[in-house]
């Protein structure tokens, strides 16, 4: 199996844990540039794979005029605050990545990506 098919296997199971419709690798992100609306999930090693990489979900597409395809409103928004949470996540700052992330449920109460990385800080911080 190819390096490529193996990724888009492991970022469909990555979808149920997230509760998350497409994420896409960090090499996806990059080749898409400006032309995607997407928010930083986290870094993750799947197998096959020697080294981690950062994934995000694909919120929409920019300036497309397809409504199912179109990011919607507020979405610039979450992705701003997702960024800011996740930077400090990725640091190891667990206790203002999770500030950020109960800033995000505050503003949009039903992310489940918040919810879930909100979780993995609490279990961090006990850890």
């Amino acid at each position: 199996m190819g390096d490529g098919v193996n990724v888009a296997a492991r970022l469909e199971g990555i979808n149920k844990n997230f509760g998350t419709t497409i994420c896409i690798s960090s090499n996806v992100a990059a080749a898409a540039g400006s032309d995607i609306v997407a928010r930083p999930i986290r870094r993750v090693q799947v197998k096959g794979r020697q080294h981690e990489f950062m994934i995000y979900e694909l919120l929409g597409i920019r300036d497309s005029s397809d409504p199912e395809l179109a990011a919607a409103a507020g979405i610039e928004r979450l992705c701003q605050m997702t960024r800011t949470a996740s930077d400090h996540f990725e640091r190891g700052d667990f206790d203002h990545a999770a500030q950020r992330y109960e800033e995000i449920l505050r503003v949009f109460p039903q992310d489940p990506v918040a919810k879930s990385l909100l979780a993995m800080c609490s279990a961090m911080t006990r850890a």
